[in-house]
């Protein structure tokens, strides 16, 4: 859907648009992974470097500048130009992140564990003795969430760009409750309040169990306390306090 609010625009330059894969314990946003750069090197801004992580941006190697797919293009066309110019033919994303997460696993999966130490060593990861006659697959799990920090970027991204309970609240009881919105309970949820009365949970997704006996109901608290052992009433899609069930 279009709109004109940049706020609500999702891109990798902005930080919230996370990479990642579950099945080996990794995750970062271009903002991490140039911090990993900046942090090995200490000569630049990991800011204005993940700026250029993304789109038709290729590096000079001659000069150790970035260009654009339309520099690139102007270059190739000029004669004068020398045929081994060092602009790479891999835009930045592939060059900088791809290509050393693609090595990553080659040199995991396809290599003896004792010949990966200069590899270990190039990229700042210790491993126990006991972890390197792990299988190559939780091998390669550990290796990965060294490299990047425990899930550093996905952490990074929440705090910077997914707004806190009390902020989240706001939002939502604003744009979705149907009652009066200046009624204690309303302020209540809106000020996310927890030593109340009456607690409101919004149940946003259900999960079957395996056997297919009941539900388990994922949900927000907006106020109040809620535990174990606790009756609750089920309210329907636009309930408000002046309805009689």
């Amino acid at each position: 859907q279009h709109t004109n609010n940049k706020s609500l625009l999702l891109h990798p330059t902005k930080g919230n648009v996370c990479f990642a894969s579950s099945w080996f314990s990794w995750s970062f946003t271009l903002q991490s992974f140039a911090k990993i750069y900046s942090d090995y090197h200490q000569t630049f801004d990991y800011k204005d470097f993940s700026n250029k992580l993304w789109g038709d941006i290729y590096f000079n190697n001659d000069d150790q500048t970035f260009v654009n797919k339309k520099s690139k293009n102007d270059n190739g066309n000029n004669h004068n130009q020398s045929p081994n110019s060092g602009i790479s033919k891999k835009r930045t994303f592939v060059q900088f992140i791809l290509e050393p997460l693609y090595k990553i696993y080659a040199h995991t999966l396809g290599s003896d564990p004792q010949k990966l130490f200069p590899l270990f060593q190039e990229l700042g990861i210790s491993l126990k003795k006991r972890e390197l006659n792990l299988d190559p697959k939780p091998l390669l799990s550990v290796i990965l969430s060294r490299f990047f920090g425990e899930s550093k970027g996905f952490v990074n991204m929440i705090h910077e760009h997914i707004p806190s309970p009390k902020q989240g609240n706001k939002i939502k009881i604003e744009k979705n409750y149907c009652g009066n919105l200046q009624s204690e309970l309303a302020q209540n949820m809106i000020n996310c309040v927890s030593n109340t009365e009456t607690a409101m949970v919004n149940i946003t997704k259900m999960y079957s169990q395996p056997n297919a006996s009941q539900f388990d109901a994922f949900g927000r608290v907006f106020c109040g306390t809620i535990k174990v052992g606790d009756q609750v009433k089920v309210l329907r899609e636009g309930y408000s306090p002046e309805d009689d069930e």
